[in-house]
């Protein structure tokens, strides 16, 4: 009798798995793994936009811009005149710009005197940031002979605007400033 109860537990240890260990229940409906989530298909990205860049001379300031422009949104031809305005904020105010551009921008605009933005007067408007603002050797003097110039990058997501201009005339233009460059056709 004794080999028959050692039997037994041989084939109950069996069922059980080795160790004592219990075997996986059987699958149930409630423990199969939910699909994924369905998600949308992607939205296809827009063409590329064509850009151009331009090297600018002002008439009076001695000043040089030499600016990448999104020529679909912009276009400009080689000698074509324009006008270049930098700004810290596109309120007439002067107040600042929170947040991003949008309704809540435009209705603070008008509610400080109605006047809407100063985008407004302009035919293309690029927000960036000052990366690099240095002195440089101005024309004609590589070996230190020339005038000293301030140079001053702004990068527009991407598109690049390489200001050039004498001493002083950049002089509010800090590292690390948000600034709106502001262009309209001549």
């Amino acid at each position: 009798m004794e080999r028959s109860s050692t039997r037994v537990s041989e084939a109950a240890r069996t069922r059980e798995g080795v160790g004592g260990e219990e075997p996986p229940p059987a699958p149930t409906p409630e423990a199969r793994p939910l699909p994924p989530p369905r998600r949308p298909a992607p939205t296809p990205l827009p063409p590329p936009l064509s850009v151009s860049r331009f090297d600018c001379r002002s008439e009076a300031a001695r000043a040089r811009a030499v600016m990448d422009v999104a020529t679909d949104l912009f276009p400009l031809d080689a000698g074509q005149r324009c006008a270049l305005a930098l700004a810290s904020t596109l309120d007439p105010s002067g107040a600042p710009c929170e947040g991003h551009f949008g309704a809540a921008l435009q209705r603070g605009a008008a509610a400080n005197g109605g006047g809407g933005l100063l985008s407004d007067g302009y035919d293309y408007v690029m927000h960036g940031r000052v990366f690099r603002s240095r002195d440089v050797a101005g024309p004609g003097g590589g070996g230190g002979g020339g005038e000293r110039q301030q140079e001053v990058l702004v990068s527009c997501g991407g598109l690049i605007l390489q200001l050039t201009a004498p001493p002083g005339a950049l002089v509010r233009v800090k590292l690390d400033a948000n600034v709106y460059v502001l262009c309209r056709r001549a």
